[in-house]
């Protein structure tokens, strides 16, 4: 028999790394986050993020949505 694709690539994978997915998995990502320049600020655009470091939470606004705080992610 063949292997296909899938199989050949979970050959791969060693098997520390290998482990049953579960409902509380977590995507990890990198953020970063630059200062609006000049030319944004004086073309009026709004800031959409605001990071918090040392409470570990990214805010993610909407300025076309009279609330604040759209969304919440927790960093670590």
């Amino acid at each position: 028999m063949i292997p296909n694709k899938k199989e050949e690539d979970e050959q791969l994978i060693r098997p520390e790394y290998k482990k049953k997915k579960t409902q509380n998995e977590s995507v990890q990502v990198v953020v970063r986050c630059r200062p609006m320049n000049s030319s944004e600020i004086s073309g009026g655009y709004d800031k959409v993020v605001d990071m918090w470091p040392n409470r570990g939470v990214i805010e993610i606004s909407n300025p076309k949505v009279k609330e604040k705080k759209i969304k919440d992610l927790n960093i670590l």
